[in-house]
């Protein structure tokens, strides 16, 4: 006896795709503002604050590729200039010359953005059965939110 098991599709990948274009561009914005802020960073807990940027901005450069090709994945380009990930992103560039704790509070601003698209991005692939790009964006999130935890835990 055969067995026919139907398997959904989603009707349409164009808003997961969308969503995860912004996060890709929020994600590289991030990294690159991470990156900065190791570069410049100053003040007595230098080193300790060196490293942990280094730190997340690796897991940010690292993450940027998991996002662009999960977007390929789905069957689009993934965006790669400059150009649109500044019109894409919603989060923008860092001022110049700030302390090390307006580092760590601009860092927890643009984090918290992030995750909260995360999650609106993870119930909007539930909804299309999009049980990978889900998986991904959940792995990430755990990501995201862990480093906010230890964000705020400079600042105690």
């Amino acid at each position: 006896m055969a067995v026919n098991i139907k398997i959904e599709k989603p009707s349409s990948h164009n808003d997961v795709i969308t969503s995860l274009e912004t996060l890709l561009a929020d994600n590289f914005m991030l990294a690159v503002q991470t990156q900065a802020f190791h570069w410049n960073v100053e003040g007595p807990n230098f080193s300790s604050y060196h490293k942990l940027f280094e730190e997340q901005y690796t897991a940010l450069f690292n993450a940027n590729d998991e996002i662009a090709e999960r977007i390929r994945a789905l069957g689009a380009k993934a965006p790669g200039s400059l150009k649109i990930f500044l019109a894409s992103a919603t989060l923008k560039e860092a001022p110049d010359n700030i302390s090390a704790t307006e580092m760590i509070q601009m860092l927890l601003s643009n984090y918290q953005v992030i995750i909260n698209h995360a999650r609106s991005l993870i119930l909007l692939a539930a909804s299309n059965h999009d049980i990978v790009t889900e998986d991904l964006v959940v792995t990430m999130l755990g990501y995201y939110e862990k480093t906010v935890w230890m964000l705020k835990s400079l600042l105690k």
